[in-house]
């Protein structure tokens, strides 16, 4: 980042939150093995024909704004939603969450981590800030102009979207970096869930989760691909990968408020192995005691050293099944203040997917057939 920009800087890490990266120790990614989808594709659109439920694990959390009550009522035709919901599955499922380029094996790990394969996660969004010339948030794209994000990357001064570039196919995210691979786009629409708030001083961050409709549509290349919406159910200690282009180490004890550490930015995609953790075990911790709700997820270790930090809001939390990956969570906060990254017994916290894939089915309906 450029020294001019140190002061807009430091307000933006008080409101995009330090939870998107790898901390100290990083892993390295799952090898992808592609294959057919349609086992599963029957079960996908027959899954999302009703209402999707809660998991039983998170049956007795609180929430000041239920995914249920939030939904969209605008009046539509529902038969006409339901046959478009049917179609949009079957071609989503048919290109969505493989990668041509292998990633790196998650289980070989390197002190002070280690980059991503570049063009190994294809679905990878960079929220780039024209006014810092840096990206400020990640999101993940889910369909030829769609792509889910954290609400709060839209916060304060980042609510006017003029000055937001959307980058895809990169590796390096600096404001220099020229990438073949890369496309670029500007923001059409930014969707917000309308249950967001993040000043509730007891269920901050709850729905945080947001839409961005692109000014054109993507072209699918080994680079740029969607990753699948969304996963059904996750048990504990069940591993996943987080990446993104976050903070990776905690700014070095010299930095002052005229100067930070260029090292603790890795300008290049990250990535690393998370377990999740059960809700119920995550709520118990002193740290989350009344802060989870029941759109929340947590992954991590018991010791912390890998997580998520800032930078990499509104990122994937993806986990694999039938050798595709699913976009199970979108990093959103982190810590006892909530703005702290791989402390012990303060994992990432993350936006449960599965608790919002009417709201955005919905949603992209809505805009396709122009319902206001």
């Amino acid at each position: 980042m450029h020294p001019q920009n140190h002061h807009q800087f430091q307000h933006l890490q008080t409101i995009v939150r330090p939870n998107h990266q790898h901390v100290q120790q990083h892993a390295v990614a799952n090898a992808v093995r592609p294959s057919p989808v349609k086992p599963f594709l029957n079960w996908i659109i027959n899954h999302f024909n009703t209402q999707h439920p809660l998991p039983q694990k998170q049956a007795e959390a609180t929430t000041a704004f239920p995914v249920e009550q939030t939904t969209t009522s605008s009046p539509f035709n529902s038969k006409l939603f339901s046959r478009w919901k049917q179609s949009w599955w079957a071609k989503h499922v048919a290109t969505c969450g493989k990668q041509t380029i292998r990633p790196y094996n998650t289980r070989y790990r390197i002190i002070g981590g280690r980059e991503a394969r570049k063009g190994s996660w294809p679905w990878m969004v960079s929220l780039f800030f024209e006014l810092f010339n840096q990206q400020t948030c990640a999101g993940n794209l889910i369909d030829r102009q769609w792509i889910v994000t954290s609400a709060h990357c839209f916060s304060g001064i980042f609510n006017n979207t003029d000055f937001f570039r959307v980058r895809l196919g990169i590796h390096n995210n600096s404001g220099f970096s020229e990438e073949k691979s890369e496309q670029e786009f500007r923001i059409s629409q930014v969707i917000r869930h309308p249950g967001y708030n993040d000043i509730n001083p007891v269920y901050r961050f709850d729905n945080d989760i947001a839409l961005v409709k692109l000014d054109r549509q993507v072209t699918y290349t080994d680079f740029v691909s969607p990753v699948c919406l969304t996963l059904d159910r996750l048990f504990d200690g069940e591993e996943c990968i987080i990446s993104g282009w976050g903070r990776i180490k905690r700014p070095s004890p010299t930095a002052t408020e005229n100067k930070i550490d260029p090292s603790a930015w890795p300008g290049v995609l990250q990535q690393t192995t998370v377990p999740i953790i059960d809700w119920n075990k995550c709520s118990r911790l002193e740290a989350y005691m009344d802060k989870l709700t029941q759109n929340m997820m947590c992954a991590g270790y018991r010791d912390g050293q890998k997580d998520t930090c800032q930078g990499d809001s509104g990122g994937p939390l993806q986990c694999q099944k039938n050798n595709q990956w699913f976009l199970a969570g979108i990093t959103s906060w982190g810590g006892k203040s909530y703005n702290t990254c791989a402390e012990p017994l303060q994992p990432g916290v993350y936006t449960n997917v599965a608790n919002y894939d009417t709201w955005i089915l919905m949603e992209m309906f809505k805009s396709a057939s122009n319902y206001s």
